[in-house]
């Protein structure tokens, strides 16, 4: 009888398809996005309270949605795991990893919260230094640059990267991509490390980034004191 370790899922990435939460996890962020621009849209109003409207109604009841339809389905998938492996942990494990949450949490909040949301604040922390569009879905990281799958290619010769990432480079200089064939030809000075992000893992960021500016506009407009010597001033957050 197969033991549930060796049927553990590797990444997010492949919870996300076995279980299909990912339209769901989408969904869920898009209203977690949304509900901060709404607080921040009220402080830009100079509203300080927030009153009960048919956009905050429907934002809410649309969190609580998706959040049971998410907690549905990993119950479900727990579930049919313990019959179809013939095992009985499946529902123990989910349950477990939701306790170590309180953990994650402890950690997050013993780190450096001003540093980490000067990270998250500017634009390029969900922007696209290739296209500078917005990226909303799986992609790649190299150091702190988020990159569109589709981006992914030489500049100068125009080979698709995507699926040959350790010869995928940066340029600082140009602030282009190049392949190691081309970068090497130019003499250029460049840097490679890319590395995929998966759709969930750039939901958790898309809503870091979220609530790092809004925290930032509820500070610049008194709504939340500053920390020591300003989030402003000390990591330079007038660009958010």
């Amino acid at each position: 009888m197969p033991t549930f370790h060796k049927i553990r899922f590797t990444t997010a990435e492949h919870v996300a398809v076995a279980l299909s939460v990912s339209r769901e996890a989408k969904l869920l962020c898009k209203k977690v996005v949304s509900f901060f621009h709404l607080l921040a849209r009220s402080c830009d109003t100079g509203v300080r309270r927030l009153g009960v409207t048919q956009e905050l109604l429907s934002l809410v009841t649309g969190l609580a949605h998706y959040l049971k339809l998410i907690i549905r389905i990993c119950l479900q998938g727990s579930l049919r795991l313990e019959k179809e492996k013939d095992i009985d942990e499946g529902l123990n494990f989910l349950l477990t990893n939701i306790n170590g949450l309180d953990d994650r949490l402890a950690h997050e909040s013993s780190v450096d919260q001003a540093a980490e949301a000067a990270v998250y604040c500017r634009k390029k922390a969900d922007t696209c230094p290739v296209c500078n569009e917005p990226v909303e879905d799986k992609c790649f990281k190299q150091a702190d640059r988020i990159i569109h799958m589709q981006c992914l290619r030489c500049h100068n010769c125009g080979v698709d990267l995507s699926d040959k990432l350790p010869h995928a480079r940066w340029a600082p200089g140009t602030r282009i991509i190049l392949c190691s064939n081309c970068a090497a030809h130019r003499l250029v000075d460049s840097q490679g490390g890319f590395s995929e992000v998966t759709r969930l893992a750039q939901y958790v960021h898309l809503l870091k980034c979220a609530h790092a500016r809004l925290l930032a506009t509820l500070r610049s407009s008194g709504a939340l004191p500053h920390t020591s010597g300003t989030l402003r001033s000390k990591y330079g957050l007038s660009t958010c």
